[in-house]
């Protein structure tokens, strides 16, 4: 929340936050759930940098790289469909 009323928020949830925006403008950003299970799987694979002692970020990779990309849509998909359900 910065001095101008701005929030910014990752695009792999639906943000969790308690204001009440109705009295202001709003974007809400809605991103494909099959997109984000993508990028999730590119992030997880390939394209974040493991922190030195993140033993469980290494096993992540580990095991997703284990996976062709349907495979680990298909895998978390239950999790991303209980975000959007809640």
């Amino acid at each position: 929340f910065t001095p101008f009323g701005r929030i910014y928020t990752g695009f792999r949830h639906y943000p969790a936050f308690d204001l009440d925006l109705s009295a202001v403008t709003s974007i809400l950003l809605v991103r494909d759930p099959r997109d984000m299970l993508v990028s999730l799987y590119y992030s997880v694979t390939k394209s974040h940098v493991v922190p030195k002692k993140s033993l469980k970020f290494m096993k992540n990779r580990r095991e997703a790289s284990n996976l062709t990309v349907d495979e680990y849509a298909v895998r978390f998909a239950r999790h991303y469909k209980q975000i959007f359900d809640d």
